[in-house]
């Protein structure tokens, strides 16, 4: 399948956008089979971001029957821990960072059970100093502020929609007009 991959530099605003080109479906959405499919969007240094950012994506889970990665800059093996976006198995968003690469993480994670297989939904997740959010259809969905300092670790892991680059916990779903803001 095709893609365009766009790279946008506007003063504080979007800093990477990727948009599906015709015809994947009806809504120009990547699908994602949960084995081996994924963007790979590299580790630019407008990707590097440690402080006061926010991730965007659409998306459509095929399935809740795993706890998948939709987007990450993540690696345990080799402690380049940076952030990722989990969909999980009980129906639950998860947005995880690291501080410092390794194995000690803070997470924000939805209270409530509310995604649903087959429907659309449209995820931000946000830091912002000490603060971890998540944003589903323009309502704040979560947030926690249990990070004792500001600051992520800049890991040299590329950024990855669909998956996290070498952990095996592949997107099953659909993704669309993913954006990275350095700002919140």
């Amino acid at each position: 399948w095709g893609y365009s991959l766009v790279s946008i530099l506007l003063r504080r605003s979007i800093i990477w956008s990727a948009n599906k080109l015709p015809p994947q479906d009806q809504y120009n959405m990547f699908g994602f089979d949960g084995t081996d499919d994924y963007i790979d969007f590299g580790n630019d240094a407008s990707l590097q971001l440690t402080d006061n950012f926010t991730i965007c994506v659409w998306i459509e889970t095929s399935s809740l029957d795993s706890n998948d990665h939709v987007f990450g800059k993540w690696s345990s093996t080799n402690n380049q821990r940076s952030y990722f976006l989990q969909e999980r198995n009980d129906g639950r968003f998860r947005f995880v960072v690291s501080k410092n690469g390794g194995a000690t993480t803070y997470d924000v994670l939805g209270s409530t059970s509310s995604i649903s297989a087959n429907t659309e939904y449209f995820v931000c997740c946000t830091v912002e100093g000490t603060t971890l959010k998540i944003f589903v259809d323009g309502v704040e969905y979560a947030s926690d502020t249990s990070m004792p300092s500001a600051g992520i670790h800049n890991s040299t892991e590329n950024l990855v929609v669909g998956g996290t680059a070498t952990n095996s916990v592949d997107y099953e779903g659909s993704a669309a007009n993913f954006f990275v803001y350095n700002r919140v």
